[in-house]
């Protein structure tokens, strides 16, 4: 699995940024139950504006995926991500949604909210024989503006392998 977000500092008011996934290997979906993945998040937050945030913002935070391979025609996705933060400043932010979707093929997307508010997609997929890892990208403006965008990143093994996260719920 590979997963990948990058932001660039420009000049006048342009910024650029972009995301990246892929699975590598093998993959084959459970045919029943549920799986659950967590782990680190990492983002990078892009601001198009003349003043005001920092370009090149790095973020932190914690990711939760829930897959119900049991819903649906392939499974479900959820999940968010927590204890957002600014690394540089430590600088608190909100908690994220991954909106409830539908995999198809080990591949899904879906809508980010904050809050009530719709405020970008997220993408991924999953991988290894029984679905063991996952991968995903975000792309969302967390403050409410277009001109400001993070873009977000995660690759996570599900919880009941061998180097899944100690905070495995």
């Amino acid at each position: 699995m590979s997963a990948g977000a990058i932001a660039t500092e420009a000049e006048a008011a342009s910024a650029f940024g972009g995301t990246t996934y892929t699975r590598t290997g093998t993959f084959t979906r459970p045919t029943a139950g549920t799986a659950r993945y967590h782990g680190g998040y990492a983002g990078i937050i892009d601001n198009n504006l003349a003043t005001g945030i920092d370009r090149g913002l790095r973020t932190s935070g914690d990711a939760f995926i829930r897959v119900n391979f049991n819903e649906g025609v392939e499974g479900h996705l959820e999940g968010w991500v927590e204890n957002r933060q600014i690394i540089d400043t430590g600088a608190l932010l909100d908690r994220i949604e991954l909106k409830d979707t539908a995999l198809t093929n080990g591949e899904f997307f879906g809508d980010v909210i904050i809050g009530t508010t719709d405020v970008g997609d997220y993408g991924g997929v999953l991988g290894g024989a029984g679905a063991t890892e996952i991968a995903s990208v975000l792309v969302f403006n967390p403050f409410g503006t277009d001109a400001i965008t993070e873009y977000g990143v995660f690759i996570l093994p599900e919880c009941s392998t061998a180097n899944a996260s100690p905070n495995c719920p």
